[in-house]
């Protein structure tokens, strides 16, 4: 019985120890330039098979192929002038970043990006929410 309870007292370390460790900010950078580039066929390389957009209070989960459309809308008709990273955070399986967004008609936009952290080490955005900013 002792035996067992020394692997419960163990496992979570061992876990732990195994979890891909990969710095918030050095995850949401690239995706920061790609933005910025508006390049929504790049920007859709991150994408989970589906991906859940909150565009404007109205959300959706979206195919991989249907996200990218989704994006290249917004970049069709809002193009990206300026992208500041306000925060980013998370755990080791799963990080997000709040953005400001201006467009070229200095509207701002707040974007928040959540990835999920694969077992093997890639990342992959499972969600997007798009807030107008007033």
């Amino acid at each position: 019985m002792k035996t067992f309870f020394w692997l419960f007292l163990i496992f979570p370390v061992i876990a732990t120890a195994e979890t891909p460790q990969i710095p918030c900010k050095n995850l949401f950078n690239p995706i920061i330039k790609i933005l910025q580039d508006n390049n929504a066929e790049v920007f859709s390389n991150y994408f989970a098979d589906a991906v859940e957009f909150d565009v404007f209070g109205e959300d959706k989960i979206y195919s991989k192929l249907q996200a990218e459309q989704v994006v290249k809308t917004f970049f069709t008709r809002k193009s990206i002038k300026q992208i500041t990273m306000k925060h980013c955070s998370g755990k080791e399986y799963l990080k997000y970043a709040v953005t400001e967004i201006t467009d070229a008609e200095d509207l701002l936009y707040r974007v928040t990006i959540f990835m999920r952290i694969e077992n093997d080490g890639n990342a992959v955005i499972q969600e997007v929410r798009l807030e107008k900013e007033e």
